[in-house]
């Protein structure tokens, strides 16, 4: 095993150093969340509280964990104290930013595989439940745009998971007072990104009626270049990240 993957499964497997104990209640209060939040579905479902609006946006939010867990992994060497054995290996600062990186990725592929079991279930349920309503959402049609959305979410996933390691180090540096100011352009950036290459404004399909059940996907070029550009601000936000480890974080 290389170098390199000793630190992806170092960082992956910091979980598997707590004991058994912790391990088994955690995979029963998972599995307990999500029987729960069937049953609040079902409820919410027969109701008619909850609509394919709903459940066609929110995988969009799964890039959320992505930030958030990539910052958490960089702000645990800070708290518990291992920042200076962390920095002090013999390694680049690019090369342990890559690793937590690599271990970030991967995460987030674990959640993402288990988000899209969840939303097809609930897909399914809601047209057996209410077919009047979700009629128009056949399971064909589900998969393939849920694959779409997929894509997009993977393709900024990169760009989400250098932010939050970018963030997490500022806190760390000289920089910190200044930190709100790249929240509010980094938000910016996001929106503008995604409303611009990832939001197509010409689908004419019928089911795009439902106006939030998987907004007008962009296709062709116009994705290509959001992923493209995607992708080099994640490189230039990674090398700034690293910059910032290398010459001004705190230890």
């Amino acid at each position: 095993m290389s170098t390199f993957s000793k630190l992806v499964m170092n960082d992956i497997g910091i979980a598997k150093n707590r004991n058994r104990q912790f391990a088994y209640w955690s995979k029963i209060y998972f599995f307990t969340a999500i029987i729960c939040g069937f049953i609040i579905y079902t409820v919410l479902l027969l109701t008619s509280q909850v609509t394919p609006e709903v459940i066609g946006i929110a995988p969009a939010f799964l890039l959320f964990t992505s930030f958030f867990t990539s910052m958490a992994m960089i702000i645990r060497e800070w708290k518990g104290n291992t920042v200076g054995w962390w920095l002090q290996l013999p390694y680049s600062r690019k090369m342990l930013l890559g690793a937590k990186f690599t271990a970030g990725f991967i995460r987030f592929l674990r959640v993402a595989v288990i988000a899209l079991v969840i939303s097809l279930a609930f897909w399914i349920e809601g047209m057996i439940l209410k077919p009047s309503i979700w009629k128009h959402y056949d399971v064909g049609y589900v998969t393939t745009e849920l694959g779409k959305m997929y894509i997009e979410i993977l393709a900024l996933c990169p760009l989400l998971i250098v932010s939050g390691m970018l963030f997490a180090i500022l806190r760390h540096t000289k920089f910190r007072p200044v930190s709100p100011l790249f929240w509010v352009a980094y938000g910016g950036l996001i929106s503008l990104m995604f409303s611009t290459f990832f939001n197509s404004k010409t689908n004419t399909d019928f089911r795009s009626t439902w106006t939030f059940a998987f907004p007008g996907l962009s296709t062709g070029t116009t994705l290509i270049v959001g992923i493209l550009l995607s992708f080099v601000l994640a490189y230039l936000i990674f090398q700034f990240a690293a910059f910032l480890l290398e010459k001004h974080a705190e230890v």
